[in-house]
């Protein structure tokens, strides 16, 4: 079977990752990283990858305009936004957190083929694979910055399928979204797995082949 991995959420915890690039890059512009201006970035920052996701705006452009709202919440226009970004990126590669039993997971399923599949930019996304280790266990790692599309588009696993050859009915993409990972592979006709940690609710319509609350619980599932 081939495994496709999403890694921000599933295999890496972002959520710490992004709060300490935030805090850093922030303090240097001498604000202070409250839990309400926590907040208010989070509220913009999905707004802006739901629009990604639905093709409404350009990657880039968004992940810029993110940080001009946020700044504008904050009356902090002097900052540069595109130069801010930047920064981030580069923070996010270096500041990464595995999430519980990545490694290990990834070590118990060497004996099938993996992948990386993961919305982003290069700089970040690379940066992440390598000082993990996760590199180590992957076959291609495929970025949708590179590619041109966005999860969960067609055609960014139109290309992954023709990179990888993979058989739909032997091929399962991991992850921790529904609108991008899960919908990405029930677009393109794969399995799929939720990679839910913290038990939330499934409110939407878009419906996973397999459950998981732990990554060891893959190597069930694969074999």
């Amino acid at each position: 079977m081939k495994i496709l991995w999403d890694i921000d959420g599933t295999l890496l915890d972002f959520k710490k990752s992004e709060y300490v690039s935030l805090k850093t890059l922030l303090k240097e512009n001498n604000i202070s990283l409250t839990d309400d201006l926590l907040s208010e970035y989070l509220i913009i920052n999905k707004k802006y990858w739901k629009n990604i996701e639905n093709g409404r705006i350009e990657r880039t452009r968004a992940l810029e305009d993110r940080f001009k709202d946020f700044f504008q919440f904050i009356n902090r226009q002097d900052i540069n936004c595109q130069a801010f970004n930047y920064q981030y990126q580069k923070s996010l590669s270096k500041n990464t957190f595995l999430e519980k039993h990545a490694l290990n997971t990834l070590a118990l399923c060497q004996n099938h083929e993996q992948y990386v599949v993961t919305n982003g930019s290069k700089i970040a996304q690379q940066g992440k694979l390598e000082s993990t280790g996760i590199q180590l266990f992957i076959k291609q790692s495929f970025i949708s910055e590179e590619i041109g599309y966005e999860k969960p588009h067609i055609s960014f696993f139109d290309y992954v399928k023709k990179m990888t050859d993979y058989d739909c009915n032997q091929t399962i993409i991991i992850g921790d979204s529904l609108t991008s990972d899960i919908k990405g592979g029930i677009n393109a006709d794969i399995l799929t797995c939720w990679y839910n940690p913290e038990g939330i609710l499934n409110e939407t319509d878009i419906i996973p082949d397999y459950q998981i609350s732990s990554l060891l619980e893959v190597k069930q599932i694969v074999g």
